[in-house]
């Protein structure tokens, strides 16, 4: 999937998207509030452990000066029964244990420990070192952050759906904006298609298929201008005709399809190209809907050689239907043509005088004349 996919998903679906972008933007709100507790947490343990190290610092500067083990164990005792503090001790400027008084050796999960150094005016005569129990500051504020946490991922969906709601409900709620927007739609109008199938183009190369492509859609166009049409290839190779409403053009589209379908069989015999008619409602503004196209497409498929296929909806806009031949068709096929829908026909020949002007005119385009005939 590229990427001008995912832009047209996104433009197709700005709401959601908003709503979407809105509940992130809660969720990341949300997740960095309960967890930032954690720093705070972790701040009043760090405040606490320095505090004492920094005391007991103070306290044993002397008895450090003058080696009194006895008063030193004394400190680190009280300290070390101290609530949430595993152990402390006194320690000289190689890092070698002077005194200690509970547990300054075992590995404990979680434990903080610190150091600070004891004066001896501008010198040292050595550091103190505290171990804390971390969980009792982090245990009571982790259960909250995991229960706020899950509140937060069950409450994210409830926003959504809210947002979505409100959104739904104020659209209803503004029947004139809508309105504005409807009346800004042109209103729609029949448009008649031709159309062309190419028949064998897996004969070809994909190279070859272009060459055909562009070397064909001039013939279309020409075709086209005869009786006041436009012409343009389409998805597949496919060419298309199309005829906006005004007088007889059902009969002008019957016309250029036949004038077509024989052209290029005389033409370029080697490239097969069947056709449909079919007669849709659509803007002036507008292009015709693609699965519309495909399914007219398919429906040319069908065709016999030789002939034309026509839609129901095609049959019963044309005026003066006896201007051709027409019998139903049946094909197991058609029931897998969704967007046209009824009895399909088969028109195999046109009545005179308009199969000899059609005549007329393919020789006149086949022998590059610009004197062609013309049905208006």
């Amino acid at each position: 999937m590229t990427l001008a996919f995912w832009l047209e998903v996104v433009k197709r679906q700005q709401v959601t998207g908003y709503i979407a972008l809105a509940c992130t933007v809660v969720a990341l709100a949300g997740f960095w509030v309960i967890w930032e507790g954690a720093s705070v947490e972790r701040s009043r343990a760090d405040d606490y452990g320095n505090a004492l190290a920094e005391t007991l610092a103070l306290q044993g500067q002397d008895a450090m000066r003058k080696s009194d083990h006895v008063h030193l164990f004394v400190l680190t005792n009280r300290i070390s029964n101290l609530r949430d503090v595993i152990g402390a001790g006194f320690y000289s400027p190689d890092n070698r244990p002077v005194v200690e008084s509970g547990d300054m050796t075992s590995a404990i999960a979680g434990d903080r420990l610190y150091t600070s150094a004891v004066p001896a005016g501008e010198a040292t005569t050595g550091q103190v070192r505290i171990r804390l129990d971390a969980g009792t500051f982090t245990v009571a504020g982790r259960a909250g952050q995991f229960v706020a946490t899950l509140l937060l991922v069950l409450i994210t969906p409830l926003l959504a759906m809210l947002l979505h709601e409100f959104v739904t409900t104020r659209s209803r709620q503004l029947p004139i904006l809508e309105a504005e927007v409807e009346a800004e739609e042109p209103a729609l109008q029949p448009r008649w298609l031709v159309v062309g199938n190419f028949y064998n183009q897996l004969s070809f190369a994909g190279d070859s298929r272009r060459e055909i492509r562009d070397r064909l859609t001039p013939k279309a166009e020409r075709v086209a201008r005869i009786y006041d049409g436009h012409a343009r290839s389409v998805a597949s190779g496919s060419l298309l005709l199309e005829f906006d409403a005004s007088e007889d053009d059902g009969f002008k589209a019957l016309c250029a399809g036949w004038l077509l379908n024989t052209l290029l069989a005389e033409g370029d015999p080697d490239v097969q190209f069947r056709f449909a008619l079919h007669r849709v409602m659509a803007s002036p503004a507008r292009d015709v809907r693609p699965e519309i196209l495909a399914d007219a497409s398919l429906l040319a498929a069908l065709a016999p050689d030789d002939s034309l296929v026509a839609s129901h909806d095609f049959m019963t806009s044309l005026q003066q239907p006896e201007r051709c031949t027409a019998t139903p068709l049946e094909h197991p096929m058609l029931a897998d043509i969704v967007s046209i829908t009824g009895p399909a026909f088969c028109l195999s020949a046109l009545s005179e005088p308009h199969a000899g002007l059609l005549r007329q005119q393919v020789s006149a385009l086949l022998g590059y004349s610009t004197d062609i005939a013309s049905t208006r």
